[in-house]
């Protein structure tokens, strides 16, 4: 593919969420009911052209973006994983502070890069044409540039809580807008700052990942089919796009969620 394709959900987290040896999911796009469920490689998904590219005065195209993040999270989010799963097993390994600062980093840019997220902002505030899009898409990227600092030291004090289904044939889905904001039992409103929502992420078929404010269990749980069932539904829900390693699964729930609002 292009050099300017970049992927908002990266290949490497990808792979996370396929069976065995397989080089792909099965994907469906609520703009293409049409097309049905189908199996599709992990390079043609879920990424947008010149996604992370910021369009210079001259028109030349600086990628610096896009360049961070591979440098910065595809070469480690393999070892991050492996170590986040080992924590189900007899022989936890911890990560290091420089993985768990990845990890809080990565899950940033996670829940705001994808198009699901900063895409209505364009229909809203921009005419279609090249040049509009072109200048909001800078600020998108100028400002998922300039790390905030303040923000990822705010969530590296916040527990973070590993998440897989009990049952061994549930499977997490993985979609296009990925991160989940759920708020706590009994909550109507609120945030992660005043400690009345948290945010999970699925980072691979049977692991999720949350950040839960005021968290006093252990860091490892195991979720029921019924509650993997409830945020597969919510992902798939939210998001323009989903897939997954069951055919079955990705189809049922293009049933319920076939077209966009």
């Amino acid at each position: 593919m292009s050099k300017n394709n970049h992927h908002f959900i990266p290949v490497t987290l990808q792979r996370q969420f396929a069976s065995q040896g397989k080089k792909g999911l099965f994907f469906y796009d609520k703009e293409k009911p049409a097309e049905g469920t189908k199996w599709r490689s992990f390079k043609t998904i879920f990424y947008k052209k010149h996604l992370n590219t910021l369009h210079l005065p001259d028109g030349m195209e600086d990628n610096s973006l896009e360049i961070f993040y591979d440098r910065n999270f595809e070469n480690y989010l393999p070892q991050i994983i492996r170590k986040l799963r080992s924590q189900f097993t007899l022989n936890p390994e911890a990560l290091s502070h420089d993985e768990e600062t990845i990890l809080i980093q990565f899950f940033y840019n996670h829940m705001l890069c994808s198009p699901d997220v900063h895409g209505p902002m364009l229909k809203r505030h921009a005419p279609d044409t090249e040049f509009s899009t072109q200048k909001i898409d800078n600020i998108r990227v100028k400002t998922l540039g300039d790390q905030p600092k303040d923000l990822l030291d705010f969530l590296s004090m916040i527990p973070v809580v590993i998440a897989k289904p009990s049952n061994p044939i549930d499977f997490f889905i993985v979609g296009s807008n990925p991160v989940m904001h759920l708020l706590n039992q009994g909550e109507t409103s609120g945030s992660l700052i005043d400690g009345k929502m948290e945010l999970w992420a699925a980072f691979g078929s049977q692991l999720a990942v949350g950040f839960v404010p005021d968290w006093r269990g252990p860091n490892t749980v195991h979720l029921e089919s019924k509650q993997v069932l409830e945020w597969n539904e919510r992902l798939a829900a939210q998001s323009t796009s989903f897939a997954g390693c069951s055919k079955t699964q990705v189809a049922d729930l293009a049933k319920r969620f076939e077209h966009t609002e």
